[in-house]
């Protein structure tokens, strides 16, 4: 079976072993997220700030097989955030290497009004 180029790049991008950071707190909840990430297709994971929701959850999609053929979606509300974090995973993969899409909004309507409770 022939490879397509892009196919062997994003191969190559992808390390043998995936390491985590034990302390943080999502990591203690690993093969049970996995679990659920392989049984349906929307899975809601919530937790503290700071506990590995954002730079773990990707590489748990990839040791699980996502992002080889198709890519693994990330949104943070800042482009930078968003580079940032881009930055880290690839850090903690060893790849050095990182792939960003932003998207800029043109326009955003706020009709939301905060009225305090009596």
């Amino acid at each position: 079976m022939r490879r397509e180029p892009q196919e062997q790049q994003v191969e190559r991008l992808i390390p043998q072993r995936i390491d985590y950071p034990e302390s943080l707190p999502v990591v203690a909840r690993k093969e049970d997220i996995m679990r659920a990430i392989s049984a349906h297709q929307v899975v809601i994971v919530a937790g503290e700030t700071g506990s590995g929701k954002t730079t773990q959850l990707p590489k748990m999609c990839l040791e699980l097989g996502r992002g080889k053929y198709k890519r693994i979606g990330h949104t943070q509300p800042r482009r930078i955030a968003a580079r940032a974090v881009s930055t880290r995973i690839a850090e903690e993969l060893k790849t050095g290497e990182t792939g960003i899409k932003t998207m800029k909004l043109k326009k955003i309507l706020l009709k939301t009004q905060i009225t305090p409770q009596e």
